[in-house]
């Protein structure tokens, strides 16, 4: 019983996964926020980095 769970849950957040992919790939615009707020954080992350090691020498950035 509990395999036939297992199985059965692995499966429909493997069907979910796909309808969103599919989604995300034909039906969102490239101009929406979520591709906008990867690339600014993917910025945020460049800049903020350059300047915290050049003036207190860290070493890493936590994403939190």
């Amino acid at each position: 019983m509990l395999l036939v769970l297992v199985c059965t849950h692995v499966m429909l957040n493997l069907f979910i996964l796909v309808i969103i992919q599919q989604f995300e790939k034909y039906y969102l615009p490239q101009d929406n926020m979520i591709t906008k707020f990867k690339i600014d954080q993917g910025r945020f992350m460049d800049v903020w980095a350059e300047f915290t090691m050049n003036k207190y020498n860290c070493k890493k950035i936590k994403e939190n």
